[in-house]
């Protein structure tokens, strides 16, 4: 008995410490989903052009210039997107306030410290190598 108790304490620090050091990988993604958002997303940001696939059961894959394609999970709940991937220093769970265009084929996406919003097109850029 005493054996597991000290194992149990042991993992119950191991998980402590890497959510001290990556809180992000364990942000809960709202179940809800907004099925207008549903499908394949293109845009620019600092830089890169992103593909953002979104499917119809809360996953999806997002492909960055120069980078292999990252599983991630998404959800929506009153205006707000949620998304949780893997990054090069751990993981990321991005959170935006969104707005779609009249036609439903531009998503503005904006966050509490951008002050302007990420545009978002269902039709890639002419410039963007993306798969």
């Amino acid at each position: 008995m005493f054996k597991f108790l000290v194992y149990v304490a042991i993992g119950a620090g191991l998980i402590g410490a890497y959510s001290q050091l990556n809180p992000q990988a364990f942000v809960v993604v709202p179940s809800t989903r907004d099925s207008r958002l549903e499908g394949d997303w293109y845009g620019q940001r600092h830089g890169y052009y992103n593909h953002y696939r979104l499917d119809d059961d809360g996953k999806g894959k997002l492909w960055t210039t120069g980078r292999d394609p990252r599983d991630l999970r998404w959800g929506t709940d009153s205006g707000t997107l949620r998304m949780r991937y893997e990054h090069s220093n751990g993981w990321r769970a991005p959170e935006f306030q969104f707005s779609l265009s009249n036609d439903g084929q531009t998503l503005y996406l904006k966050t509490e410290f951008d002050a302007n919003p990420i545009e978002m097109k269902r039709t890639p850029p002419q410039r963007a190598w993306l798969e």
